[in-house]
Formats: C-alpha cells, sequence, structure tokens
C-alpha cells in the first residue's frame, strides 16, 4: 500500500472525521511610503472574507530584508493601513510582509 493513502488513512481514524479549512488571502500591499519624521505608512487592499473567519493582520518587518520579526497584530478587517513610527525610512531600504490570521472556517 502507497504510503501517503496509509498517513492519510491513519489521519482520518483518529480525527474521525476529515474536514477542510478555508484560508483568508493576505492582504495586497500596494503602498510604502516614507512620511515625516521618516515613519514607514503601510497601505494595503482589504482580503475578501465571505465567511466571516477573519482574526488578525501580523505585519513583518526587516531592516535587511533577510530575518524578519513580527513588528504589531492589528485586529480590525477593515484596517487597510499602518504606520511604523521609528522606522527610519528615508536612511536606508526597509522590507515587510503581511498575513492574514483566520479561524478557519469549516468547508466540510
Amino acid at each position: 500500500m502507497n504510503k501517503r493513502i496509509l498517513y492519510f488513512l491513519i489521519f482520518i481514524s483518529i480525527t474521525g472525521s476529515f474536514r477542510a479549512y478555508a484560508q483568508l488571502s493576505p492582504p495586497s500591499l500596494r503602498c510604502a511610503s516614507v512620511a515625516s519624521v521618516n515613519n514607514v505608512v503601510l497601505t494595503w487592499v482589504i482580503p475578501p472574507d465571505p465567511s466571516n473567519t477573519f482574526s488578525s493582520y501580523e505585519i513583518y518587518y526587516s531592516p535587511t530584508g533577510v530575518t524578519y520579526s513580527l513588528l504589531v497584530t492589528l485586529n480590525t478587517y477593515a484596517q487597510n493601513t499602518y504606520t511604523h513610527i521609528g522606522a527610519n525610512g528615508s536612511a536606508q531600504s526597509r522590507y515587510y510582509y503581511i498575513i492574514t490570521k483566520s479561524s478557519g472556517g469549516t468547508l466540510s
């Protein structure tokens, strides 16, 4: 028997059921601009959430583009902008990415 099928069968027998969970798309980052006092303002397009499963946005930051750290967690679905205070954005490049966390609505 194929090992992949065997693992899948074990998973089903342990959980008792199989469910697929919907995941929200990440926000589409549209603009990163340097505002007064060298703060960086991020603006994004809010992803669709037809199942109402949004939990939060997580914004990650790196001064070098190599290692990223969680900068902030935002719990407001309708928010589409964030200002990174103290980023010193005019001195050198800054790197960001945003993910969406959701409660994982069941598709069945």
